[in-house]
């Protein structure tokens, strides 16, 4: 049992200061001392003032307190005290290590059915990316008049769509005899730019002969809708139209009737939030064959017969230029809200063949909770968090394509075609100025996606928090002319359909599909809420000391509550 003392005070010690190192204070601080370490809960500490103990056991328990002590402020810092900077300024220091990556990606507790996301949206493009027929009726033209200068800058511009081609079409780098190689840029805006990617290259009419969706036979031209990419002019089903992908700043011209009806069939989507409606809660009100269908459509059950059929036509024989060194199309998977980048992401399908794509969506939704911390530390973006110049929607691929357009521009004074851009101010890059757009690209792939690494190009192209992809399994068999289900009137306007040997080196089926009717989406959650991290070193100074909340109320009630009630009232 502790010592009890009698401290005897006289009427003027009562009007005396509180003096600590007076010796009638030093004993009450004593005794406060040992009566807190006789009766406390935090482990070990009784053992060192405990009377009738050897300098070797009180020690060894001095030795094992201190040593616990140590291990708990050890983990301790691992969890709270490792520094760490970031806007390069001392000013701002995170104390939390859980700060530094405190997202959590986890599987969905539940499943999620398709109808809850797009239908993939398929951009296809010829592998051809001029005909042939067009160049040799342009060249005609400047045969009979050099000076012709629309012809002249069409012929160029061709040039610039063929740079990156194979061999077999040298003749094409050539300039033509009238044209200054020492010009820099093609005067060419928006509507002129489309003009000549509809002359150039190969039509949505004439690529696309039969389309089914849902099982149900439509108008090509309903469900397609061209677009130009770095493969040239490409048919894209189940993409926003430029005049709602693009800002004002640069839509390049194009006639959208009806913009208004447009913008409202696109309203009931978010690329975070997702569909405002249930699959179901359109019926009665539009025809699904109609124009006014919602967007971007959707599936509302996995198979082959619930999904998207084409039959394309390459016509081998309007060869010109390719990217590739072979003959097919290239097709590429992506939201309806990308901009499709093709040459370093799509695959190849080949005349002949009948392709199966069956799709498997992968899926990322942000938690709430992930809100409040900071995109430096998340790694991704937020909606509204990273804004672009051209684009209304931020998707990673978008970010990459305005990224490469800006540091092209202020490294070659010109963009490349297919880039986004103010037609005013940005002009297109002639031929001669191949190279340097190449550079430019080439800088911007190896650090656009490096938000710390990015001081040249300044792009920070991070993630977005909530995405999704479509990953899918690819099978082909052997087309057969006999077997091709084609209507009449088809063959009326295309006997040469029916020939096998056309078949094989033009024709190519193609059918995409969900797999399943459910997938599990990923969780992008907070790896240490509050009460995680509590809770962590809760356990930590538990394991250790014994320490808990009735720990620290124990020394304020014995260093400040009874030391101050003593020095008061002493009896």
């Amino acid at each position: 049992m502790p010592q009890t003392h009698t401290v005897k005070l006289d009427r003027s010690d009562k009007n005396q200061a509180w003096n600590p190192k007076s010796d009638r204070n030093t004993e009450l601080i004593s005794n406060v001392e040992q009566s807190f370490f006789s009766q406390t809960t935090i482990h070990g500490l009784k053992y060192l003032l405990e009377p009738k103990k050897t300098r070797f056991e009180r020690g060894f328990w001095i030795l094992a307190v201190i040593c616990s002590w140590a291990f708990a402020a050890f983990m301790i810092i691992q969890v709270i005290i490792t520094y760490h900077f970031f806007f390069n300024s001392p000013q701002h220091i995170v104390l939390a290590k859980w700060q530094e990556s405190p997202i959590l990606v986890s599987y969905d507790s539940t499943t999620t059915p398709i109808w809850e996301l797009p239908f993939p949206a398929l951009t296809i493009c010829n592998m051809n990316k001029v005909q042939r027929s067009r160049i040799e009726a342009i060249e005609a033209i400047l045969k009979r008049n050099a000076s012709n200068d629309f012809y002249a800058k069409e012929r160029r511009f061709a040039t610039e769509i063929c740079q990156k081609t194979t061999a077999r079409h040298s003749e094409l780098q050539r300039a033509p005899s009238n044209q200054d190689v020492s010009v820099a840029n093609l005067d060419i805006d928006g509507k002129m730019l489309q003009h000549y990617m509809n002359n150039l290259g190969q039509d949505c009419s004439q690529m696309l002969l039969r389309c089914e969706f849902k099982g149900i036979s439509r108008n090509c031209s309903e469900l397609f809708i061209p677009v130009i990419t770095d493969e040239g002019r490409c048919c894209s089903f189940n993409i926003m139209p430029e005049s709602i992908m693009f800002k004002d700043v640069s839509v390049e011209q194009l006639q959208v009737e009806d913009h208004e009806e447009t913008v409202k069939l696109w309203s009931h989507w978010d690329m975070e939030t997702g569909y405002r409606f249930g699959p179901n809660e359109y019926d009665g009100e539009i025809n699904i064959t109609s124009d006014a269908e919602p967007m971007p459509r959707r599936a509302v059950a996995p198979g082959l017969h619930m999904g998207l059929s084409v039959l394309l036509d390459v016509r081998e024989q309007e060869y010109y230029c390719s990217g590739t060194e072979s003959i097919g199309f290239k097709a590429l998977l992506h939201t309806p809200a990308t901009l499709p980048e093709m040459i370093e992401y799509g695959f190849a399908f080949e005349p002949g063949s009948e392709t199966f794509l069956a799709v498997t969506p992968e899926m990322i939704h942000a938690e709430e909770q992930i809100h409040g911390i900071s995109y430096i530390k998340r790694q991704c973006y937020l909606k509204g968090e990273r804004r672009l110049k051209y684009l209304n929607h931020y998707t990673f691929l978008n970010c990459f394509m305005e990224c490469a357009s800006n540091f092209t521009f202020k490294t070659c004074d010109c963009v490349a075609y297919y880039m986004p851009r103010n037609s005013k101010t940005m002009p297109i890059c002639a031929p001669e100025r191949h190279a340097c757009v190449d550079r430019a690209i080439k800088i911007v792939q190896e650090s656009a996606f490096d938000d710390k690494h990015a001081e040249n190009t300044e792009c920070n192209c991070l993630p977005p928090c909530s995405d999704f992809s479509y990953p899918h399994e690819t099978s082909k068999s052997k087309l057969k002319a006999a077997l091709l289900n084609l209507s009449q009137d088809l063959i009326k306007a295309h006997p040469e359909f029916l020939n096998e040997s056309y078949v094989n080196h033009n024709l190519a089926l193609v059918h995409l599909h969900f797999q399943n009717l459910h997938f599990i989406r990923h969780l992008r959650s907070e790896l240490f809420g509050l009460t995680d991290f509590f809770a962590t070193i809760g356990g930590l100074l538990g394991l250790s000391m014994g320490f808990s909340v009735l720990s620290l109320v124990e020394i304020v009630y014995f260093l400040v509550l009874k030391l101050l009630c003593k020095a008061i009232k002493p009896n």
